[in-house]
């Protein structure tokens, strides 16, 4: 890997020219802004996945750019670092798709089951530090021709497919957009629509990264890097007023709307609560909670609390609970090959235990006897007790 070891001996050049002050300064905000970012939604209460996968993804950011201030600044760093903008940059193709895809399917992603994933980069971060560290021990510094590696056939190629996956990752999450907003489960539209917005901007600076790479023009790929920069620090302060000061969010004068004004409201709050629940069945989130269904339907938890209690006769669970109990009854016969606990798992309920209890108290009857006696559709006494368990509830 020639070019790697190269000392530093004064200010890096970059097309002739002495290293930019505003670039320099500009990755260096980056990175700051991105760590402090990324530790905020650590310490946020009631972490979601959204807060987890933005954390992992601004972490490695912030990372990335104060690497290349480094670079810039001629900053002595040790040998297991060089060429590290090329593995992380591999690292966060993938952190940038979830926690992407987590906005847009406002947190429904399982980042437990992405862990496999996460460990092809890791082998290639470990890998490629602990060549540089035992090919090039002694020599202290950062490569003077990042980034690009231009100076190496093998770190250029290497470099510009790391850039590559960066552009293919976006791709990726813009059609995740399409779908999710083609199915119609758009939950939180401000959030959604910002972050398609971000995504093609960032796709943009990729596509120009790339043609910097292929053109072996530092100056142009240096732009794109800086112009990621700056867009990064706008979506940090944008995602922070969504997701902490949502427009959405009722103010002080609608939590105190006259309760006759939410009586006379009741029909047309009824319709939109069934549209949502038909069009996106938030029911089958195991997680859901009052908050969280207020926020979808974009009302006060106060005025939702309010409608179930007076309007449907019930309370919050009550309602959920009703919900899915009908949808099991309905999957214990349209899906007979799949296992009861399967169905229930299915439909929001994560208690085997719990389930039974409820079911029983529903319908008088286990859910194995409920398959087994209808078989073919759910009888209208079965309908009026699942009715009346849920007003009661």
């Amino acid at each position: 890997m020639q070019g790697i070891g190269r000392e530093l001996t004064g200010p890096i050049q970059i097309a002739g020219s002495d290293v930019n002050f505003g670039m320099a300064f500009i990755e260096f905000s980056t990175g700051v802004v991105m760590f402090l970012f990324a530790s905020s939604q650590l310490l946020t209460k009631n972490r979601t996945p959204i807060h987890t996968s933005m954390a992992i993804d601004c972490f490695f950011v912030a990372y990335l750019f104060f690497y290349f201030w480094a670079a810039e600044s001629n900053i002595v760093l040790p040998a297991v670092l060089w060429a590290s903008d090329i593995s992380f940059l591999f690292m966060i193709s993938l952190t940038f798709y979830l926690a992407s895809t987590a906005i847009l399917r406002d947190g429904s992603v399982a980042l437990r089951r992405s862990v496999p994933l996460f460990v092809p980069p890791v082998l290639f971060i470990l890998g490629f530090g602990t060549y540089n560290a035992i090919a090039r021990p002694l020599v202290a510094g950062l490569p003077a021709d990042l980034p690009g590696h231009f100076s190496s056939p093998l770190l250029s190629l290497l470099s510009t497919a790391s850039f590559l996956s960066l552009a293919v990752s976006m791709v990726l999450c813009l059609f995740v957009a399409y779908r999710v907003h083609a199915s119609g489960k758009v939950v939180h539209r401000k959030l959604f629509r910002s972050q398609v917005i971000f995504l093609i901007l960032y796709l943009a600076c990729a596509l120009v990264a790339l043609y910097g790479c292929f053109a072996r023009d530092r100056d142009i790929l240096r732009l794109a890097i800086v112009s990621v920069g700056s867009i990064a620090i706008v979506f940090t302060l944008t995602a922070s007023t969504i997701l902490y000061f949502p427009a959405d969010r009722p103010a002080r004068s609608q939590t105190s709307t006259n309760r006759r004004e939410w009586d006379l409201d009741s029909k047309a709050f009824s319709k939109r609560l069934d549209q949502l629940m038909e069009r996106t069945s938030p029911y089958r989130d195991a997680d859901l909670t009052l908050g969280k269904l207020a926020r979808m339907i974009g009302e006060d938890p106060k005025r939702l609390s309010y409608h179930f209690k007076t309007s449907l006769s019930t309370n919050f669970r009550g309602y959920i609970n009703g919900l899915r109990l009908k949808a099991v009854c309905r999957d214990l016969v349209e899906k007979p090959h799949s296992t009861i606990l399967t169905i229930a798992f299915e439909n929001g309920f994560n208690s085997k235990s719990s389930f039974n209890t409820l079911f029983n108290e529903t319908y008088g009857i286990t859910p194995r006897e409920y398959r087994s006696r209808l078989g073919t559709a759910e009888p209208h006494w079965a309908a009026d007790r699942l009715s009346g368990s849920a007003q009661n509830s």
